[in-house]
């Protein structure tokens, strides 16, 4: 149960998305960029809008990225007449000027727009924008980048630029860094840009290379490097960015095979740990097999607050003890909810003749009344909180954590339990998702993707003494929801569906792996026969069994039973022949009934190999910051 909640605060805190419906939308369906430069390194830039509007909006939105706002000079926009505008081609008398306002890191521009669609001219100017050298002239523009201020989608982008004169195609050098981005038309006097699409929460970012001799009002220094080391480094990054894209296909069958191999594996685990399904296994073989032993296969060794009861009725099957239903102590004579009896056993054998395990188990509970051979359920129950009672308490949390801790111990020895699969299935998991985000923020992420995963590797490296030490499960929560988060910051839309899914199914199937499992083909037979016999259990106690054989049956729908509260209504029990028949005729489980007397838990540190605690009656073991560069409307 605290695994489910768990998922389900998981799938809360990473925000799953829901489609609301919006009281108004708009869309921009092209923009038309043009930038003049000028001899002294400065370019006038005109740009021209098209938004289509759903609703009634009020101003548009134009932002710059931070390391161009102090380039910027103050922006002018317009309203262009008629809708059917081309950058550069637009006439006076057509442009109707619009009051524009600087919100912080946002020009604002006032319209009173409801539905249709509308052209905005945005005019700036933009300082240094051209750096000149010796021997070549570097621009360098970014329009659009990832934030909140580009968050819908741009089509029909197109950027170019015109420089003061010709200077010839072949000494023209341009380079387009977008999502879609197509191969740039270049002329004589300038050269051109194109993306059908500009994706949103994506980087828009452009350079040209021309010769610096047309640059004649600007003060020029030695170039750093050669032209040609700046061709050639362009074009690596062309070609890396290519491969890239080219990797994106394949990138996401591996995320859907994985996501599909590890969901089959987290429902195989969670139908394993069911108690559902009963179509498999042998009943014959639940009631041959010790108790104790099918009681710790169906926890999968986890700690269950009747592995107690289940060691005794171990030995009530195999005859070293008896059982039987007894009054309810005095001293709960006036406590509402009392059951009338309760279970009480008594055993046939000496300490001597059991084995160690065994052993252990009598001298614990049967301690002081070794002459009496008899265990009452209520002799761990006081009725009342005090700090003996407290005392006593914390006394059998320590001994049951112990006792509980060598029989689980016991079974991972024989391979019936693995500690070491569990580890490595959980490790597996956390590696697996780590990697393949990575690589997908290396091939669709920002060039900095490296500094992105310095805080799910601190999360990864605490998680791995988590899973080992079997301490708070928080580390590998958060890992997976800051994964979750980076890998939805990726440019294909299509890969994030795709990576956020794999993930989801990561964390689930992490998440259900219990800190030891079954290992074996005979724990996993013991566990489909044991829901077999649950199934059998809704049909009640076959007839004809033996006195031997019904006690058999009774043991096992004991612990074995759905509810850890209630007792399962079993037909034909009335008409049983033995004492244990009349336990299922109870309200409620006498077990319940002294955990409900307890007071809080001292959390007792029980000396288990995997620090397991007990508590109240169970264990637990780049410009992104500011909004960015983009355009919007409200």
């Amino acid at each position: 149960m605290k695994r489910v909640l768990a998922v389900c605060v998981f799938l809360l805190v990473i925000g799953l998305p829901v489609n609301w419906v919006a009281a108004k939308s708009y869309s921009i369906d092209e923009v038309q960029i043009r930038g003049w430069i000028d001899r002294d390194g400065t370019m006038l830039v005109n740009e021209l809008f098209t938004y289509s509007f759903d609703g009634d909006f009020s101003k548009l939105t134009r932002a710059f990225p931070a390391k161009h706002r102090q380039q910027i000079n103050k922006v002018l926009a317009f309203e262009v007449q008629g809708g059917q505008g081309k950058v550069g081609f637009v006439e006076e008398n057509n442009m109707r000027k619009l009051p524009v306002t600087l919100n912080k890191e946002n020009w604002e521009t006032k319209i009173s727009q409801t539905n249709g669609t509308i052209q905005v001219m945005y005019i700036y100017y933009v300082e240094n924008a051209v750096i000149s050298y010796d021997t070549y002239s570097d621009l360098q523009m970014t329009f659009f980048e990832k934030g909140s201020n580009h968050d819908v989608d741009m089509e029909q982008v197109q950027i170019s630029y015109v420089l003061p004169e010709e200077v010839g195609e072949q000494h023209l050098h341009g380079y387009l860094y977008a999502s879609n981005a197509e191969d740039p038309m270049i002329h004589s006097n300038g050269i051109q840009f194109y993306t059908p699409v500009s994706e949103a929460n994506t980087m828009a970012a452009t350079r040209m290379l021309f010769p610096s001799s047309i640059m004649t009002n600007q003060t020029k220094s030695k170039a750093p490097i050669s032209l040609e080391e700046v061709v050639a480094g362009e074009e690596q990054r062309v070609e890396e960015q290519a491969w890239k894209v080219a990797q994106i296909p394949t990138l996401k069958k591996v995320v859907i095979i994985g996501g599909v191999l590890f969901g089959l594996f987290a429902l195989f685990t969670f139908w394993m740990r069911s108690r559902g399904n009963g179509n498999f296994g042998s009943i014959d073989y639940v009631m041959k097999t010790d108790p104790l032993y099918l009681s710790f296969v169906d926890h999968s060794g986890m700690w269950f607050k009747g592995s107690f009861l289940a060691g005794l009725f171990s030995l009530v099957d195999k005859g070293d003890a008896g059982v039987e239903l007894t009054d309810s102590a005095q001293r709960f004579q006036d406590q509402p909810g009392r059951p009338v009896k309760t279970l009480q056993f008594h055993l046939n054998t000496g300490p001597g003749d059991l084995s160690q395990f065994e052993r252990q188990l009598v001298i614990w509970l049967f301690k002081g009344r070794l002459s009496q051979k008899k265990f009452h359920l209520h002799d761990i129950a006081e009725g009342k909180e005090s700090r003996s009672a407290l005392k006593k308490q914390h006394a059998f949390e320590i001994e049951h954590g112990k006792w509980h801790d060598e029989v689980k111990g016991l079974l991972v020895e024989s391979g019936t339990l693995s500690k070491r699969l569990s580890y490595f299935l959980r490790l597996l998991m956390l590696v697996v998702t780590g990697l393949v985000s990575a690589f997908a923020l290396y091939i669709g992420g920002d060039e900095d993707w490296g500094w992105t995963l310095v805080l799910p590797a601190i999360f990864f490296v605490v998680s791995l003494f988590s899973i080992k030490e079997k301490i708070q499960k928080w580390p590998s929560i958060i890992y997976f929801v800051v994964l979750l988060f980076l890998v939805n910051s990726l440019t294909y839309e299509d890969l994030v569906v795709a990576l956020s899914g794999f993930i989801i199914v990561m964390f689930i199937a992490f998440y259900l792996i219990p800190p030891t499992v079954l290992s074996s083909k005979t724990a996993l037979h013991a566990k489909m026969s044991m829901n077999k016999f649950r199934k059998q259990m809704k049909h009640g106690m076959p007839v004809g069994l033996s006195e031997e054989e019904q006690q058999r049956f009774l043991i096992r729908a004991y612990l074995l039973k759905p509810s850890n509260k209630k007792l399962p209504r079993i037909v034909g029990a009335e008409t049983a022949t033995i004492a244990l028949a009349s336990l299922f005729m109870l309200p409620e489980d006498p077990l319940q009934f002294v955990h409900s007397t307890w007071g809080p838990s001292l959390k007792a540190q029980a000396s288990s190999s995997d620090g397991s605690t007990y508590d109240g009656g169970g264990y637990s073991g780049s410009g992104g910051g500011d909004g960015g560069g983009g355009a919007g409307a409200d």
